[in-house]
């Protein structure tokens, strides 16, 4: 699971969003039972937009604030946070969905 979120990093940093927000979409639809994936879809495509909102929000406030070393510590944490959620998150069919090998 580490693997899949360094490869999500690599592919943010070199590829842009296009390359995630494929590639996420696709382990999705792999992971999530065909009946859920249109529910599951628009959830994470709200929260996506609502941090896509924010973010730029948020982080002027802590750099005009703190200052830019606060910001990097801030975003630093972020990720951090959000890695360690990732490679907790079991992808594959535990809750009885087939997963494609």
């Amino acid at each position: 699971m580490v693997d899949l979120a360094v490869g999500v990093v690599i592919g943010a940093a070199f590829g842009g969003v296009g390359v995630v927000t494929a590639s996420v979409t696709t382990l999705m639809s792999l992971a999530i039972a065909p009946g859920e994936q249109g529910r599951v879809r628009g959830g994470t495509r709200a929260v996506r937009t609502l941090a896509q909102a924010a973010g730029p929000l948020l982080s002027g406030q802590v750099y005009a604030r703190l200052g830019p070393s606060a910001t990097f510590g801030a975003g630093a944490a972020v990720v951090v946070v959000a890695l360690s959620v990732l490679s907790g998150t079991p992808l594959t069919g535990e809750q009885g969905v087939e997963t494609v090998n």
